[in-house]
Protein backbone atom coordinates (compact mmCIF):
# COMPACT_ATOMS: atom_id res chain seq x y z
CA UNK A 1 0.00 0.00 0.00
CA UNK A 2 2.80 2.47 0.93
CA UNK A 3 4.62 1.99 -2.39
CA UNK A 4 1.38 2.41 -4.34
CA UNK A 5 0.55 5.65 -2.53
CA UNK A 6 4.03 7.13 -2.96
CA UNK A 7 4.27 6.14 -6.62
CA UNK A 8 0.78 7.47 -7.34
CA UNK A 9 -0.18 4.17 -8.92
CA UNK A 10 -3.13 2.99 -6.87
CA UNK A 11 -4.70 1.09 -9.76
CA UNK A 12 -7.90 -0.58 -8.57
CA UNK A 13 -6.71 -0.56 -4.97
CA UNK A 14 -8.65 1.56 -2.58
CA UNK A 15 -7.50 3.29 0.57
CA UNK A 16 -9.14 5.69 3.01
CA UNK A 17 -8.23 9.32 2.39
CA UNK A 18 -6.85 9.59 5.94
CA UNK A 19 -4.48 6.68 5.29
CA UNK A 20 -3.20 8.24 2.07
CA UNK A 21 -2.63 11.59 3.83
CA UNK A 22 -0.86 9.87 6.73
CA UNK A 23 1.50 7.98 4.41
CA UNK A 24 2.38 11.12 2.46
CA UNK A 25 2.86 13.14 5.67
CA UNK A 26 5.24 10.52 7.10
CA UNK A 27 7.17 10.39 3.80
CA UNK A 28 7.58 14.18 3.92
CA UNK A 29 8.66 14.02 7.56
CA UNK A 30 11.32 11.43 6.71
CA UNK A 31 12.39 13.41 3.62
CA UNK A 32 11.64 10.39 1.46
CA UNK A 33 12.74 10.46 -2.18
CA UNK A 34 12.27 7.77 -4.77
CA UNK A 35 15.38 5.66 -5.35
CA UNK A 36 16.14 6.47 -8.98
CA UNK A 37 18.50 3.50 -9.39
CA UNK A 38 15.93 1.04 -8.09
CA UNK A 39 13.20 2.51 -10.29
CA UNK A 40 15.51 2.37 -13.31
CA UNK A 41 16.39 -1.26 -12.60
CA UNK A 42 12.74 -2.21 -12.35
CA UNK A 43 11.96 -0.43 -15.61
CA UNK A 44 14.97 -1.83 -17.44
CA UNK A 45 16.43 1.66 -17.80
CA UNK A 46 19.68 3.18 -16.59
CA UNK A 47 18.29 6.69 -16.01
CA UNK A 48 21.65 7.85 -17.36
CA UNK A 49 22.39 10.04 -20.38
CA UNK A 50 25.77 10.44 -22.02
CA UNK A 51 26.99 13.88 -23.08
CA UNK A 52 29.77 13.82 -25.69
CA UNK A 53 31.24 17.25 -26.30
CA UNK A 54 33.91 18.59 -28.63
CA UNK A 55 36.85 20.16 -26.79
CA UNK A 56 36.65 23.48 -28.65
CA UNK A 57 32.87 23.87 -28.53
CA UNK A 58 32.69 25.73 -31.80
CA UNK A 59 31.06 24.90 -35.08
CA UNK A 60 33.85 24.00 -37.46
CA UNK A 61 36.63 21.57 -38.14
CA UNK A 62 38.54 19.47 -35.64
CA UNK A 63 41.16 21.38 -33.63
CA UNK A 64 44.62 21.92 -35.05
CA UNK A 65 47.59 20.00 -33.69
CA UNK A 66 48.73 23.22 -32.03
CA UNK A 67 45.42 23.55 -30.20
CA UNK A 68 45.47 19.94 -29.01
CA UNK A 69 49.06 20.21 -27.75
CA UNK A 70 48.19 23.44 -25.96
CA UNK A 71 45.34 21.66 -24.21
CA UNK A 72 42.87 24.36 -25.23
CA UNK A 73 39.36 23.86 -23.91
CA UNK A 74 36.77 26.10 -25.52
CA UNK A 75 37.26 29.46 -27.14
CA UNK A 76 39.09 31.69 -24.70
CA UNK A 77 36.58 33.22 -22.28
CA UNK A 78 33.59 32.39 -24.51
CA UNK A 79 31.85 30.24 -21.83
CA UNK A 80 30.08 28.29 -24.60
CA UNK A 81 31.04 24.97 -23.04
CA UNK A 82 29.69 25.95 -19.62
CA UNK A 83 26.44 27.25 -21.05
CA UNK A 84 25.60 24.22 -23.18
CA UNK A 85 26.48 21.76 -20.39
CA UNK A 86 24.45 23.80 -17.88
CA UNK A 87 21.42 23.78 -20.16
CA UNK A 88 21.65 20.05 -20.86
CA UNK A 89 22.17 19.14 -17.20
CA UNK A 90 19.37 21.37 -15.92
CA UNK A 91 16.98 19.77 -18.38
CA UNK A 92 18.02 16.23 -17.44
CA UNK A 93 17.96 16.87 -13.69
CA UNK A 94 14.32 17.93 -14.05
CA UNK A 95 13.67 14.35 -15.24
CA UNK A 96 15.84 12.80 -12.51
CA UNK A 97 18.38 11.65 -15.08
CA UNK A 98 22.04 11.16 -14.29
CA UNK A 99 24.78 12.22 -16.71
CA UNK A 100 28.08 10.83 -17.92
CA UNK A 101 30.35 13.41 -19.55
CA UNK A 102 32.92 12.61 -22.22
CA UNK A 103 35.15 14.91 -24.27
CA UNK A 104 36.63 14.37 -27.72
CA UNK A 105 38.90 16.30 -30.07
CA UNK A 106 39.87 13.80 -32.78
CA UNK A 107 38.28 10.77 -34.48
CA UNK A 108 40.41 8.53 -32.27
CA UNK A 109 39.26 10.13 -29.00
CA UNK A 110 35.66 10.08 -30.24
CA UNK A 111 35.92 6.38 -31.13
CA UNK A 112 37.13 5.54 -27.62
CA UNK A 113 33.84 6.90 -26.24
CA UNK A 114 31.60 4.85 -28.50
CA UNK A 115 31.73 1.48 -26.66
CA UNK A 116 29.85 3.10 -23.76
CA UNK A 117 27.14 4.36 -26.09
CA UNK A 118 24.70 1.45 -25.95
CA UNK A 119 21.29 0.71 -24.45
CA UNK A 120 22.69 -1.46 -21.66
CA UNK A 121 24.58 1.49 -20.17
CA UNK A 122 22.72 4.60 -21.32
CA UNK A 123 19.15 5.65 -22.11
CA UNK A 124 20.37 8.13 -24.72
CA UNK A 125 23.17 10.51 -25.66
CA UNK A 126 23.59 14.14 -26.64
CA UNK A 127 26.51 14.86 -28.97
CA UNK A 128 27.80 18.43 -29.10
CA UNK A 129 29.59 19.68 -32.22
CA UNK A 130 30.79 16.55 -34.00
CA UNK A 131 31.83 16.94 -37.62
CA UNK A 132 30.66 14.85 -40.58
CA UNK A 133 33.28 12.13 -40.11
CA UNK A 134 32.34 11.65 -36.47
CA UNK A 135 28.62 11.67 -37.28
CA UNK A 136 29.22 8.80 -39.68
CA UNK A 137 31.15 6.90 -36.99
CA UNK A 138 28.23 7.41 -34.64
CA UNK A 139 25.65 6.14 -37.13
CA UNK A 140 27.71 3.04 -37.93
CA UNK A 141 28.12 2.27 -34.22
CA UNK A 142 24.49 2.79 -33.20
CA UNK A 143 23.14 -0.58 -34.28
CA UNK A 144 20.82 -0.95 -31.28
CA UNK A 145 18.97 2.31 -31.93
CA UNK A 146 20.11 4.28 -28.88
CA UNK A 147 18.21 7.63 -28.81
CA UNK A 148 20.55 10.41 -29.97
CA UNK A 149 20.16 14.17 -30.21
CA UNK A 150 22.91 16.34 -31.66
CA UNK A 151 23.85 19.95 -31.00
CA UNK A 152 25.40 21.25 -34.22
CA UNK A 153 24.70 23.22 -37.39
CA UNK A 154 25.11 20.48 -39.99
CA UNK A 155 22.12 19.16 -41.93
CA UNK A 156 23.74 16.11 -43.54
CA UNK A 157 22.26 13.46 -41.27
CA UNK A 158 18.44 13.47 -41.04
CA UNK A 159 18.66 10.29 -38.92
CA UNK A 160 20.14 12.35 -36.09
CA UNK A 161 17.79 15.06 -34.78
CA UNK A 162 19.62 18.30 -34.08
CA UNK A 163 19.18 21.41 -31.98
CA UNK A 164 21.12 24.51 -32.93
CA UNK A 165 21.13 28.26 -32.90
CA UNK A 166 19.68 29.83 -36.04
CA UNK A 167 22.96 30.83 -37.69
CA UNK A 168 21.55 32.90 -40.58
CA UNK A 169 19.67 34.86 -37.90
CA UNK A 170 22.99 35.44 -36.09
CA UNK A 171 24.48 37.20 -39.13
CA UNK A 172 21.26 39.02 -39.89
CA UNK A 173 20.79 40.25 -36.33
CA UNK A 174 24.34 41.59 -36.13
CA UNK A 175 24.12 43.37 -39.49
CA UNK A 176 20.67 44.80 -38.84
CA UNK A 177 21.86 46.27 -35.55
CA UNK A 178 24.64 48.17 -37.33
CA UNK A 179 22.26 49.31 -40.06
CA UNK A 180 19.85 50.63 -37.44
CA UNK A 181 22.78 52.44 -35.82
CA UNK A 182 23.38 54.31 -39.09
CA UNK A 183 26.11 52.18 -40.72
CA UNK A 184 26.11 51.91 -44.52
CA UNK A 185 29.58 50.49 -45.32
CA UNK A 186 29.61 47.32 -43.26
CA UNK A 187 32.60 44.99 -43.41
CA UNK A 188 32.12 41.24 -42.87
CA UNK A 189 34.84 38.98 -41.41
CA UNK A 190 34.26 35.23 -41.20
CA UNK A 191 33.89 31.97 -43.11
CA UNK A 192 30.60 30.59 -41.73
CA UNK A 193 28.31 30.43 -44.75
CA UNK A 194 25.04 30.65 -42.81
CA UNK A 195 26.10 33.78 -40.94
CA UNK A 196 27.29 35.36 -44.18
CA UNK A 197 23.91 34.55 -45.74
CA UNK A 198 22.28 36.41 -42.85
CA UNK A 199 24.58 39.39 -43.43
CA UNK A 200 23.56 39.47 -47.11
CA UNK A 201 19.89 39.10 -46.20
CA UNK A 202 19.98 42.05 -43.81
CA UNK A 203 21.68 44.28 -46.38
CA UNK A 204 19.18 43.30 -49.06
CA UNK A 205 16.25 43.96 -46.74
CA UNK A 206 17.63 47.46 -46.13
CA UNK A 207 18.07 48.10 -49.86
CA UNK A 208 21.86 47.72 -50.03
CA UNK A 209 24.02 45.54 -52.26
CA UNK A 210 26.88 43.47 -50.90
CA UNK A 211 30.21 45.13 -51.69
CA UNK A 212 32.77 42.33 -52.32
CA UNK A 213 35.57 44.71 -51.30
CA UNK A 214 34.17 44.71 -47.76
CA UNK A 215 33.75 40.93 -47.43
CA UNK A 216 36.57 38.80 -46.02
CA UNK A 217 35.58 35.13 -45.99
CA UNK A 218 38.66 34.23 -44.00
CA UNK A 219 38.84 30.96 -42.06
CA UNK A 220 39.83 32.75 -38.89
CA UNK A 221 38.39 33.00 -35.40
CA UNK A 222 40.96 34.35 -32.95
CA UNK A 223 42.16 37.80 -31.89
CA UNK A 224 45.69 37.39 -33.27
CA UNK A 225 44.22 36.33 -36.62
CA UNK A 226 42.20 39.53 -36.72
CA UNK A 227 45.42 41.48 -36.16
CA UNK A 228 47.08 39.63 -39.03
CA UNK A 229 44.17 40.47 -41.34
CA UNK A 230 44.14 44.13 -40.39
CA UNK A 231 47.91 44.45 -40.80
CA UNK A 232 47.54 43.11 -44.35
CA UNK A 233 44.72 45.56 -45.07
CA UNK A 234 46.66 48.51 -43.67
CA UNK A 235 45.77 51.33 -41.32
CA UNK A 236 44.02 53.26 -44.09
CA UNK A 237 41.39 50.62 -44.82
CA UNK A 238 39.09 51.54 -41.90
CA UNK A 239 38.37 54.87 -43.63
CA UNK A 240 36.39 52.88 -46.21
CA UNK A 241 33.99 51.41 -43.64
CA UNK A 242 31.70 52.50 -40.82
CA UNK A 243 30.83 49.09 -39.36
CA UNK A 244 32.28 45.61 -38.82
CA UNK A 245 30.45 42.30 -38.34
CA UNK A 246 32.91 39.72 -37.00
CA UNK A 247 32.01 36.04 -36.70
CA UNK A 248 33.45 35.80 -33.17
CA UNK A 249 34.05 38.06 -30.20
CA UNK A 250 37.77 37.37 -30.46
CA UNK A 251 37.81 38.72 -34.02
CA UNK A 252 35.78 41.70 -32.86
CA UNK A 253 38.24 42.27 -30.01
CA UNK A 254 41.23 42.15 -32.37
CA UNK A 255 39.44 44.59 -34.67
CA UNK A 256 38.64 46.93 -31.79
CA UNK A 257 42.24 46.94 -30.55
CA UNK A 258 43.66 47.55 -34.02
CA UNK A 259 41.32 50.46 -34.70
CA UNK A 260 41.91 52.14 -31.35
CA UNK A 261 45.69 51.82 -31.62
CA UNK A 262 45.59 53.36 -35.08
CA UNK A 263 43.65 56.42 -33.95
CA UNK A 264 40.12 55.47 -34.98
CA UNK A 265 37.23 56.15 -32.65
CA UNK A 266 34.80 53.37 -31.79
CA UNK A 267 31.83 53.70 -32.17
CA UNK A 268 31.97 57.24 -33.55
CA UNK A 269 33.85 56.34 -36.74
CA UNK A 270 33.49 52.56 -36.88
CA UNK A 271 30.96 50.41 -35.06
CA UNK A 272 31.78 46.77 -34.20
CA UNK A 273 29.78 43.70 -33.27
CA UNK A 274 30.90 40.12 -32.62
CA UNK A 275 29.30 36.76 -31.83
CA UNK A 276 29.12 34.65 -28.62
CA UNK A 277 28.51 37.39 -26.01
CA UNK A 278 31.67 36.30 -24.20
CA UNK A 279 32.16 37.39 -20.58
CA UNK A 280 35.03 39.70 -21.53
CA UNK A 281 32.76 41.80 -23.80
CA UNK A 282 31.49 43.86 -20.89
CA UNK A 283 34.90 44.27 -19.23
CA UNK A 284 36.63 46.28 -21.97
CA UNK A 285 37.18 50.03 -21.94
CA UNK A 286 34.89 50.07 -24.98
CA UNK A 287 32.46 47.21 -24.21
CA UNK A 288 31.75 45.00 -27.22
CA UNK A 289 28.32 44.46 -28.72
CA UNK A 290 27.71 40.81 -29.53
CA UNK A 291 25.12 38.31 -30.71
CA UNK A 292 24.35 35.79 -27.99
CA UNK A 293 23.72 32.33 -29.49
CA UNK A 294 21.46 31.45 -26.56
CA UNK A 295 23.54 28.34 -25.97
CA UNK A 296 22.00 27.57 -22.58
CA UNK A 297 18.60 27.35 -24.26
CA UNK A 298 20.11 25.17 -27.00
CA UNK A 299 21.39 22.73 -24.36
CA UNK A 300 18.13 22.81 -22.41
CA UNK A 301 16.09 22.14 -25.56
CA UNK A 302 18.43 19.29 -26.57
CA UNK A 303 17.79 17.58 -23.22
CA UNK A 304 14.02 17.96 -23.63
CA UNK A 305 14.16 16.58 -27.15
CA UNK A 306 16.16 13.59 -25.97
CA UNK A 307 13.64 12.84 -23.23
CA UNK A 308 10.89 12.78 -25.86
CA UNK A 309 12.91 10.30 -27.91
CA UNK A 310 13.47 8.11 -24.85
CA UNK A 311 9.70 8.07 -24.29
CA UNK A 312 9.23 6.92 -27.88
CA UNK A 313 7.92 10.20 -29.25
CA UNK A 314 8.85 11.51 -32.69
CA UNK A 315 10.86 14.73 -32.81
CA UNK A 316 12.27 17.05 -35.45
CA UNK A 317 15.08 19.56 -35.66
CA UNK A 318 14.84 22.71 -33.56
CA UNK A 319 16.35 26.13 -34.25
CA UNK A 320 16.87 28.46 -31.29
CA UNK A 321 16.69 32.21 -31.93
CA UNK A 322 19.78 34.27 -31.00
CA UNK A 323 19.68 37.42 -28.90
CA UNK A 324 21.46 40.74 -29.26
CA UNK A 325 23.60 42.31 -26.53
CA UNK A 326 24.14 45.94 -27.53
CA UNK A 327 27.05 47.73 -25.86
CA UNK A 328 29.21 50.78 -26.50
CA UNK A 329 31.10 49.40 -29.52
CA UNK A 330 27.99 49.85 -31.67
CA UNK A 331 25.93 52.29 -29.64
CA UNK A 332 26.15 55.76 -28.14
CA UNK A 333 25.07 54.30 -24.80
CA UNK A 334 27.33 52.45 -22.37
CA UNK A 335 24.34 50.53 -20.96
CA UNK A 336 23.89 46.97 -22.18
CA UNK A 337 20.64 46.27 -23.97
CA UNK A 338 19.45 42.70 -24.59
CA UNK A 339 17.16 42.27 -27.58
CA UNK A 340 15.55 39.13 -29.01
Amino acid sequence: MVSKVLSGRMGTSGAPAETVRAIRAKAAELNYHKNVSAAALAAGKSHTVGILIHYLSRIGDLPTREEIVAGQFGIASSSLVEHVISGICDGLIAHQMRTVLGFFSTPATFERLLPCCNRSELDGIIVVDANEQLMQQLLEHNSDGLPIVTVHERRNYPELPRVSCDQPAVGELATRQLLEAGCRRIMYIGHFQDRYDGYCRALAAAGFDVDPALVFRERIYYRHQAWELWEKLGSGFPRQIDGVVAQSDELALGTLQFLLRNGFRVPQQVKIIGVDNSPFCGLLETPLSSVDQNIYEVGLTASRQLMKLIRGEEIGNVLIAPMLAVRASSSDSNDITIKP
